[in-house]
């Protein structure tokens, strides 16, 4: 944890740092703009590379969108990893809202490069893109907190069984609101 704490300070020092200099070589017409670490996308295959990447780099936001996206997703590792629970599931409509946060948020994080690829597909070209990139980012934090939870439960030094019992309410409460914020959100 702490490591990330200490990453995230030294970007918000090199963003603080180099941001006037972007800024007034963006403001210059004929200069091209500068990018902190990332070259520009050339196609969507690069597209989707740079995504994952931008995505890598935002998901421990505390914005909601974000919790709601994390939240889900280790529910879902908690689901794969303790299969035996009493629980009376909905989760397409979980999974509507995740999938919907994820496609509003990779476009949000795009410059100018990256938008200017996005607006040369056509409605259903954009659809399908940031379907399918909804779908390889809720597959990268299902993947990544199933790990996490299989760390959980070897430190804890019980069986999966066991573990799984003690954890039962906690996410059976997590179910609840995650279940109650998706019927909020997508019944507007």
């Amino acid at each position: 944890m702490h490591f990330y704490k200490s990453t995230f300070t030294l970007c918000v020092l090199l963003v603080s740092i180099t941001l006037p200099a972007v800024t007034q070589q963006n403001q210059e017409p004929n200069k091209p703009i500068v990018r902190i670490g990332m070259p520009p996308p050339q196609n969507l295959s690069d597209m989707k590379d740079h995504s994952i990447d931008l995505w890598i780099k935002s998901r421990q936001n505390t914005l909601p969108p974000y919790r709601y996206i994390n939240e889900a997703a280790e529910f879902r590792a908690y689901l794969f990893t303790c299969k035996r629970h009493d629980l009376n599931l909905q989760m397409g409509t979980v999974a509507k809202l995740v999938n919907k946060y994820i496609q509003a948020v990779i476009p949000a994080q795009y410059d100018e490069p990256e938008l200017k690829l996005v607006l040369g597909l056509s409605k259903e070209e954009q659809q399908a893109f940031f379907g399918d990139m909804a779908d390889e980012i809720y597959a990268f934090e299902f993947g990544m907190h199933v790990a996490l939870q299989n760390i959980k439960i070897k430190e804890s030094a019980k069986t999966n069984k066991s573990f799984c019992a003690t954890i039962q309410n906690e996410y059976f409460q997590t179910y609840v609101a995650l279940l109650a914020t998706a019927k909020r959100e997508t019944s507007q």
